[in-house]
């Protein structure tokens, strides 16, 4: 993280923090939420209030839409993937704890 800010995070950023912090256009920006990639709060640019996890899926977008070379679309979806399988993973680490209680029962 610490390539992208010398300072602790911050707990929300702006849409201008957010590009210069991640060194991106706010042009992208726009478009990488217009795909939900990330949704900050606010109704329209000039408002919008990115959290910490805003920022830190941006930074992953990022990476993957550069190191992949996918468009924006490819990104999102992978994305979602990436939290689909987070999400079975976990569910997955729960079900096998009951088990266990269950055995030892």
């Amino acid at each position: 993280m610490s390539e992208y800010y010398d300072e602790q995070p911050q707990k929300t950023y702006t849409l201008i923090q957010v590009c210069e912090a991640c060194h991106m256009d706010i042009q992208v920006v726009t478009e990488m939420v217009s795909y939900t990639i990330v949704e900050p709060k606010g109704s329209n640019e000039e408002t919008w209030i990115f959290s910490l996890s805003d920022f830190l899926r941006l930074k992953k977008a990022i990476r993957i839409h550069q190191d992949l070379k996918i468009n924006l679309a490819g990104v999102a979806m992978a994305l979602e993937l990436m939290d689909d399988l987070n999400h079975y993973k976990k569910k997955s680490s729960e079900l096998e704890r009951l088990l266990d209680k269950l055995r030892h029962y």
